[in-house]
């Protein structure tokens, strides 16, 4: 519900209670604490968007091996276009993303993982 332009405690308040008569047909309005939870704030303006830019070139996109059928792979050293099919594993200091079998990983120019199923 608004709450003003500017912002009024009193004026929310009030139109809290307002709209919970409506709903629930009472309102406490005398002694009753209201703490307002959620908030929903829309700004407007105009921003300048940063470009994005792709990271300088890493390794050569070799595993490093295998691990339970998966071949396994470090994030850092895999270029923009390197290209693997599943099983495999891409780990990195925050995460782990698992290809399955039937699966293909790709890292785009902007060195996102992308993920996507084999037709079959």
């Amino acid at each position: 519900m608004p709450a003003g332009d500017p912002f009024d405690a009193d004026a929310a308040v009030a139109a809290f209670h307002d709209a919970h008569e409506r709903v629930y047909g009472y309102a406490y309005r005398a002694g009753q604490v209201v703490e307002l939870v959620n908030w929903k704030v829309t700004g407007l303006g105009r921003i300048d968007r940063p470009a994005l830019e792709p990271p300088p070139p890493t390794g050569s996109g070799g595993s490093l091996g295998e691990r339970d059928g998966f071949a396994l792979y470090r994030r850092d050293d895999l270029p923009a276009g390197f290209r693997a099919n599943g099983p495999a594993i891409v780990e990195e200091y925050g995460s782990t993303t698992v290809v399955e079998d039937g699966f293909s990983v790709e890292v785009d120019r902007l060195a996102n993982l992308v993920l996507r199923q084999d037709p079959r």
